[in-house]
């Protein structure tokens, strides 16, 4: 029997994704206006490949799959781009609908997430790979360390040997996507055995936390990524062209995208008042370092759209980065093409921040005509992405969280 008989055959089983579409209702006394209820829990949403590597503050992987279903390619030949493209949860999404997709990130670690989630993976090769970085880990006693005080706060020094033994053992291997398959997944533990807080964005100590053993948690998601990555890859309905590049979504290199006409930009920009990435992501920063040779912190850090602490300077940068990136966006999209922003209102000093409204003035500003504005449920305190029954970013409530959409004129 083929995949596509199979699909037909067993449904939800081989799409596990469409189980958790949003559900939709249309606002009465707003025609263009909908909400969407998204009652799932963040590990129902980390089907397949979304669950490879942990990123903070990453949009609901259905909200990506809803907007490529309401705005689909009128070409095999057109794609989408993401210009904030987190950790790939557009690009996963788009690869399963057989959609070409394109990402940009100022973020290594992003893009190598990104990649690794929708590469064609060699698994037995990888599986081998990750036999040889775990073989290295069984005798460290001989490693020397230097002293570090970054490294000493975070690891005990077993935990410490046995990850330089992991490194060493990854940087022995030759480049390919299923080194970096195993590349991500060494950098997916390193907050777990560490003395972090496990839940926290932000790495914060743990005094009385006991960090996992390395050894145990690499094989661990090592062996949850391949199972994950064959299911997503048997699931995906037809070949299309998905990658994600460091760039600056502020000059986004023309020679690097992809040809055909971009059809759709899907943007997810950090929230005002959250909080920034480079200082999130330290601990895998460090980890990382030797694998990285032509990313430079400062440089990422200069390119980063800082979204915390709210001060006046930050918030006019902020929306000042927003408009630079969607004038890009604009010049990128083809006539008649979308664009989809993700987007939500924040208090600053317990003062409400219009972040919603001010960023369709900016993006009409632009020449983008807003076409409608989908209102999201969000209730992060239950494990939830929503509440089942209400909107609670809708109605009476202040703060609201919505997925625009707006087109360039034809």
């Amino acid at each position: 029997m083929n995949k596509e008989a199979m699909r037909d055959l067993f449904g939800a089983q081989t799409e596990p994704w469409r189980n958790y579409k949003p559900i939709v209702t249309r606002v009465d006394d707003e025609p263009n206006s909908c909400i969407w209820d998204i009652p799932y829990t963040i590990p129902q949403l980390g089907y397949l490949t979304h669950n490879h590597f942990r990123y903070y503050g990453k949009f609901p992987s259905v909200v990506a799959g809803q907007i490529l279903d309401d705005l689909p390619p009128a070409s095999p030949n057109d794609y989408a781009l993401d210009n904030f493209c987190g950790s790939g949860t557009t690009l996963v999404e788009a690869r399963l609908r057989g959609i070409n997709a394109f990402g940009v990130d100022v973020s290594w670690l992003s893009a190598l997430a990104s990649n690794t989630k929708v590469a064609e993976i060699d698994l037995k090769l990888a599986r081998e790979i990750s036999e040889r970085v775990l073989a290295a880990g069984q005798s460290v006693d001989a490693i020397e360390l230097l002293q570090d005080k970054y490294r000493e706060k975070w690891w005990p020094q077993q935990t410490a040997r046995v990850l330089t033994a992991f490194q060493d053992a990854l940087l022995r291997e030759t480049d390919s996507p299923e080194k970096d398959f195993c590349l991500t997944a060494y950098l997916a533990i390193i907050r777990r055995v560490s003395y972090a807080y496990d839940g926290e964005v932000r790495p914060h100590f743990n005094k009385d936390k006991t960090p996992r053993e390395p050894l145990a948690a690499l094989s661990k998601k090592i062996n949850d990524m391949i199972g994950r990555h064959r299911e997503f890859l048997d699931a995906c309905e037809k070949p299309s062209i998905v990658s994600c590049i460091v760039s600056d979504n502020k000059e986004i290199p023309r020679d690097e995208l992809p040809s055909g006409d971009c059809y759709l930009v899907i943007s997810h920009p950090p929230y005002l008042n959250s909080f920034d990435y480079s200082p999130v992501y330290g601990q895998e920063y460090y980890w990382s370092k030797p694998f990285r040779a032509l990313d430079d912190d400062k440089t990422r850090r200069a390119a980063e759209l800082k979204a915390w602490p709210a001060k006046d300077k930050l918030v006019e940068d902020y929306y000042a980065g927003l408009s630079d990136c969607y004038r890009e966006a604009y010049r990128i999209l083809r006539p008649g093409g979308h664009l989809a922003v993700v987007i939500g209102d924040c208090t600053i000093q317990k003062k409400l921040e219009p972040v919603l409204d001010k960023c369709v003035d900016l993006i009409e500003a632009i020449g983008f005509r807003t076409e409608k504005v989908n209102y999201r449920t969000t209730h992060y305190g239950l494990g939830k992405y929503a509440y089942s029954h209400r909107a609670d970013y809708h109605g009476e409530a202040v703060k609201r969280d919505a997925i625009i959409y707006f087109s360039k004129s034809s």
